[in-house]
């Protein structure tokens, strides 16, 4: 599970380098997602800013949260919440804290 995350996290940051007028479909996953495994074994740990934006039907307003992500190879995701409030969410080799 902790290796899909790390991928999906990996393609997240590959994006958001990516100019909007180079974007293009992809035809040949098989080739990307063996570029990506590729890519994603030379990452050793991860550290980042993040904003997130929640929508939730029974609020009328979007949550929007900030915090610290880090990752550290293998399988240690730490997520370090401080707005709108102080929270941690920490996995570790499948643990969830």
């Amino acid at each position: 599970m902790n290796h899909i995350l790390f991928s999906l996290f990996t393609l997240f940051a590959i994006c958001l380098h990516l100019p909007a007028s180079n974007m293009k479909k992809l035809t040949d996953t098989t080739a990307f997602e063996k570029r990506l495994a590729e890519e994603t074994e030379k990452v050793a740990s991860i550290r980042s800013d993040f904003t997130q934006t929640k929508y939730i039907d029974i609020f009328d307003e979007k949550i929007i949260s900030k915090g610290k992500f880090y990752y550290q190879k293998p399988g240690k995701i730490r997520m370090e919440y401080y707005s709108p409030m102080d929270y941690l969410i920490v996995i570790n080799e499948g643990k969830l804290k």
